[in-house]
């Protein structure tokens, strides 16, 4: 039995990972999480498919890739940091993009493919993001004014342009964690 999960998501070129991997070095000396980030597994999850046998991966991203035949790429900038989970004790620190239309109507069309390849998806609202950091771990509370230093890191933003659309299979057990099975550029 598969015991792998696999997942679509907006893959970021090399030259966004390096820039924000840099700002990140700073934040990383500054706040205490248990887990940082691998720079190769910065990405933006589009749909999360959960385990799955090769058949039904592979089927679903033919769809995907019909989905978005006549998508085109657009650009795309981190402009700030976020969190989830109690804002004095997150769970996860994560970088987000400026809001872009395309990148919201990408997403539904890769759900879209995914449901009609049998996939039963997250419900909740898309929040586009790259997880940064996960579980805050530190006596002192995170704050607005930590949360405010670190978007002053990223003020000037990492902009690129958004083309590649990735399958990856989760390794719990390695370092980077993704490995990318299939890639579809629009």
């Amino acid at each position: 039995m598969n015991q792998h999960h696999y997942f679509i998501a907006l893959s970021l070129p090399e030259h966004v990972k390096n820039q924000l991997h840099t700002k990140v070095n700073v934040l990383q000396e500054r706040y205490d999480f248990k887990k940082w980030v691998h720079k190769e597994d910065f990405h933006i999850t589009l749909a999360f498919l959960g385990a799955s046998d090769e058949q039904k991966w592979q089927n679903c991203m033919e769809k995907v890739a019909e989905q978005l035949k006549d998508y085109s790429a657009f650009p795309l900038r981190l402009t700030h940091f976020g969190v989830f989970g109690h804002h004095d004790k997150p769970r996860i620190f994560w970088c987000g993009p400026q809001y872009e239309e395309c990148l919201y109507t990408l997403q539904t069309k890769v759900s879209e493919a995914c449901k009609q390849s049998g996939y039963i998806l997250d419900t909740k609202p898309f929040n586009p993001h790259i997880t940064i950091a996960r579980k805050y771990n530190n006596e002192m509370n995170f704050t607005e004014e930590h949360l405010k230093e670190c978007n002053d890191i990223i003020e000037e933003g990492i902009s690129f342009e958004a083309c590649r659309i990735s399958l990856f299979e989760t390794h719990m057990d390695k370092v980077p964690k993704y490995q990318e099975l299939q890639t579809i550029y629009i």
